[in-house]
């Protein structure tokens, strides 16, 4: 994956989109972020992520993973997680359970940490920009 995708939103993708999922994300772009970036670290499709297919064993844990970082780190809350990832609020509930119990083993844990530090300074760097403007 080349970079520039990694920061811009793939226009095919939207179209694939279930509607209440699109409108949130064209106005979210922090959780356009946490998008790109998991999907970019488990080397998965955006589509996959927010697709009704369960998807394969990556798909589901990079889907969860997601799920987890944009209801704990932006915070977003489970409802509005739910929705943004066609999901119900338990099932984003389910996810942030099952990604806790994963970070007691020391290689997930440095991966998540990882995927929180890139995000944390991404949007510190973004509220800085702001302030210049």
């Amino acid at each position: 994956m080349h970079i520039y995708q990694i920061y811009s939103f793939n226009m095919r993708v939207e179209t694939d989109l279930n509607p209440t999922t699109l409108e949130l994300l064209k106005k979210d772009f922090e959780a356009q972020f946490v998008l790109n970036l998991v999907a970019s670290a488990r080397q998965v499709h955006i589509s996959e992520l927010l697709g009704p297919a369960r998807g394969d064993f990556n798909i589901c844990l990079a889907r969860q993973m997601a799920m987890y970082l944009t209801n704990v780190v932006l915070p977003r809350s489970l409802t509005y997680t739910g929705a943004l990832f066609a999901r119900d609020r338990r099932t984003v509930s389910y996810a942030c359970g099952r990604i806790e119990d994963l970070r007691e083993q020391k290689k997930f844990e440095r991966a998540m940490s990882c995927l929180e530090r890139t995000l944390l300074i991404a949007l510190n760097n973004q509220a800085q920009f702001a302030e210049c403007g």
